[in-house]
């Protein structure tokens, strides 16, 4: 819609430092001001990039590729977050995303025979899905420590991507997994009421020496 609104054919091929593709890709990653008195090559000189975003990452290094989980923000039937949207439905297999990969030291794997409790929601379960990967890749050579998540989620459809991956591992993983549907019921379920719920068995695992992971930044 911006680019017919100023009168700029999506498919015109513009090389800018040394790449070539079409202007509709070349400003997918740009900030589009509502009114607009550049030329067609004047564009990707003057039009800041977009905000960067922070993901974190779903899988070991072990495992060959890097793998997200991208929740889609839908703001109206037709408009989507400006990431959430361009990797869900923009971008297509074989583009190439510019980024790069940030070390958090504290988010690295603990001693893998302890206890370890997972706490998370919705597209949070990433750095947890990262832990419990560490552990899958050592269980054959080491003595891998019981694993506990506590997750919320929207609804507990089981035909979703991430509601699948919990199934999984409920049955072939962890030695126990709870779950809270905020949308289930009339009753929202969140993860601090399966906290206040299970606080006897929270208390048992912290006395045995468990480690606790929680996503988030409070």
């Amino acid at each position: 819609s911006w680019l017919s609104k100023h009168s700029i054919h999506a498919e015109t091929l513009l090389t800018f430092q040394g790449h070539q593709q079409t202007i509709k890709k070349w400003l997918a990653e740009r900030i589009l001001p509502e009114n607009c008195d550049f030329s067609t090559h004047q564009l990707l000189d003057n039009l800041p990039y977009l905000d960067k975003r922070s993901y974190s990452i779903a899988s070991i290094s072990e495992q060959g590729q890097l793998e997200l989980i991208v929740r889609l923000i839908e703001k109206d039937t037709e408009s989507f977050g400006l990431a959430s949207g361009y990797l869900s439905h923009q971008c297509q297999i074989g583009s190439i995303i510019k980024g790069q990969i940030r070390s958090v030291s504290a988010h690295h794997s603990i001693e893998l025979s302890q206890p370890l409790i997972l706490i998370g929601a919705g597209s949070g379960l990433a750095g947890l899905k990262a832990q419990i990967e560490t552990r899958l890749h050592n269980q054959k050579n080491k003595i891998i420590g019981p694993m506990w998540l506590l997750f919320g989620e929207r609804n507990s459809c089981q035909t979703l991507p991430l509601n699948k991956y919990l199934l999984n591992l409920q049955e072939n993983t962890l030695a126990k997994l709870s779950c809270a549907y905020s949308q289930d019921s009339n009753y929202a379920k969140y993860v601090h009421h399966i906290l206040n719920d299970e606080k006897s068995m929270l208390k048992q695992w912290l006395q045995e020496g468990a480690t606790l992971y929680v996503c988030g930044c409070l």
